[in-house]
């Protein structure tokens, strides 16, 4: 485990840094993130997307933190050189182990955040400058309540993936406010016909919180509804924060790793490279 007792790790003006929470044994593929058939584990990719999006933000990044109850895990971060945080093993989500890791900061540290970005540590093929554009963006709500996260095209994927309850969907309006997340596409399209103008995209698992907004998190926790689809971003939606997704270029590798399948073919692409 890190030290977390510096008060300067984030600097002096308000800092977003990117926390990955991460656990070995995940529900729907246990392990994933020591797969290891590319040259490196799986949580690695994440890792370094994190640490380039830190190095080309001009500070508003300043550290990549990886919150896990795992040993192993937390030494292959070590290995990637970022900063780790031992959390409790018993999480519901990803935002809850995050949460821990706020709530264990020194207060001066807390004082100098303005959001946190989490990464899910499964997301493989992202932009690291779209995690600096949530950076941006989360630094000029600072104060407010929002809840800033990416998605992309759904009409991309073959309809059987559209289908596909893996593939988290989200409802987004005109203005790029969020009105919903679901794993049912067909329970987004009926709410979306009553919502004009509004587009049904695949959500991409980043999830940037403002300082006040996380702490809200915080006090409600995880809600009863995104318990049950296990979405841990309804919360956000279901206490008031206000939701804002930002549209990036459709990639295949934007998709998360759920199942063996998934892998398998991040494998064959890696290698094509």
């Amino acid at each position: 485990m890190t030290e977390n007792s510096s008060s300067k790790r984030f600097g002096y003006s308000p800092a977003i840094p990117i926390v990955i929470p991460a656990r070995l044994n995940s529900s729907r593929l246990p392990g994933k993130l020591i797969l290891n058939r590319t040259g490196c584990p799986l949580i690695a990719y994440s890792i370094r997307i994190a640490r380039h999006a830190a190095r080309v933000s001009d500070g508003i990044i300043p550290n990549v933190i990886v919150a896990s109850d795992s040993d192993l895990l937390i030494d292959f971060a070590m290995e990637e050189d970022v900063e780790t945080f031992q959390s409790r093993e018993q999480h519901l989500s990803g935002t809850s182990r995050v949460v821990e890791f706020i709530d264990d900061l020194a207060r001066s540290e807390i004082l100098n955040l303005a959001g946190v970005i989490i990464l899910q540590a499964d997301q493989v093929g992202l932009d690291p400058l779209h995690l600096v554009r949530v950076a941006r963006l989360l630094k000029g709500k600072n104060g407010e309540e929002y809840m800033i996260t990416l998605s992309s095209s759904l009409d991309s994927l073959p309809i059987k993936k559209q289908l596909d309850p893996h593939v988290v969907k989200v409802l987004v309006g005109p203005d790029r406010r969020v009105f919903d997340f679901s794993r049912d596409l067909q329970l987004l399209s009926k709410r979306q016909t009553k919502i004009m103008d509004s587009t049904i995209e695949m959500h991409v698992g980043v999830y940037g919180y403002t300082g006040s907004s996380l702490k809200k998190i915080s006090k409600y926790g995880i809600s009863d509804r995104a318990a049950q689809e296990s979405l841990e971003q309804l919360s956000a939606l279901e206490t008031d924060i206000k939701v804002l997704s930002l549209a990036i270029p459709y990639s295949a590798q934007l998709l998360s790793i759920n199942t063996i399948e998934d892998y398998e073919h991040f494998v064959e692409v890696t290698a094509n490279k």
